[in-house]
């Protein structure tokens, strides 16, 4: 029997097999992490020199300059390495549980490569190369809506699409047995 790949649109109802939570694709470091990771030495370093210039709105310049500071760190600790990743969170109450795609996005993830140039001495020409992923691969990434105990309406997660199946109704799986698929 030849196994159908499964297309995930809009509305259609899946099962959670894998539990394992969309947060972010990225580098291991981002300005948030940065920010926790200051100590409230360099924090109010910051905020009395800022309070020096004496802002009429303290709280909003304060985190704008944090923002910043949290920037030029990360640049000099180069995002955290080359290596873009899936970050995850396990949320062991959503296994099993059924919910319905309301849209899909791709990710990449890879090792990042920076570009150069280089002179052509004979021509006398600039070669460019632009910066790429090295052993790129591409995610699909599901926004689902899972009717859980945690809210009023349910819960909206986002969740890599080899991470849940698709609920067929009986009409559909009797359609699939006619054709030959499954």
């Amino acid at each position: 029997m030849i196994k159908k790949k499964e297309i995930f649109r809009r509305d259609d109802k899946v099962k959670i097999i894998n539990p394992s939570v969309f947060l972010r694709c990225g580098y291991p470091l981002n300005r948030q992490m940065v920010k926790d990771k200051m100590t409230a030495e360099q924090k109010e370093l910051i905020a009395t020199m800022v309070r020096k210039f004496g802002p009429n709105d303290f709280e909003s310049v304060n985190e704008k300059v944090l923002d910043v500071m949290s920037g030029v760190i990360l640049e000099n600790e180069r995002w955290g390495g080359r290596e873009r990743s899936i970050h995850t969170e396990l949320r062991p109450y959503l296994i099993n549980t059924i919910g319905w795609v309301r849209s899909k996005r791709t990710v990449k993830t890879g090792s990042y490569r920076s570009g150069g140039v280089s002179r052509d001495y004979y021509s006398g020409y600039d070669d460019y190369d632009p910066p790429y992923l090295e052993n790129e691969k591409t995610h699909i990434i599901l926004s689902i809506n899972v009717n859980t105990e945690t809210g009023l309406f349910g819960e909206t997660i986002e969740i890599e699409q080899c991470h849940v199946k698709k609920v067929l109704n009986q009409v559909e799986e009797a359609d699939l047995q006619l054709t030959g698929y499954e």
